[in-house]
């Protein structure tokens, strides 16, 4: 049964990888969009939108990676670890700087 179980737990994240890809591409595009609209964004949305993608990002990759089975890389594995830490890494340096600017701007007005 855990096999089985485990087997399904494979094919359905193998299923979502693709799309895990593209999530983290929006991603990027929302927090670019974020930075270059730095003036008319609460700071909140961008510190909630942040966390969130940050959690789903980590919760995906310990889905996917655990420790506690043997693994082989499929097609689209180096492109999300890669891809996944390069996330993380800009996603964390661009909100500290959205929100330091944004609590400065909205300090000046």
């Amino acid at each position: 049964m855990y096999e089985y179980l485990n087997h399904l737990f494979d094919i359905t994240l193998k299923n979502i990888t693709p799309w895990f890809v593209w999530f983290l591409f929006i991603s990027h595009v929302f927090l670019i969009g974020s930075f270059l609209l730095l003036g008319t964004l609460n700071e909140s949305y961008v510190e909630v939108f942040s966390k969130v993608v940050r959690y789903f990002v980590c919760g995906f990759l310990i889905l996917r990676f655990h420790p506690f089975r043997k693994h082989t890389l499929g097609k689209y594995d180096g492109q999300i670890i890669f891809i996944s830490a390069m996330f993380l890494l800009t996603n964390e340096g661009m909100a500290e700087f959205l929100l330091s600017n944004l609590a400065k701007i909205t300090k000046e007005k």
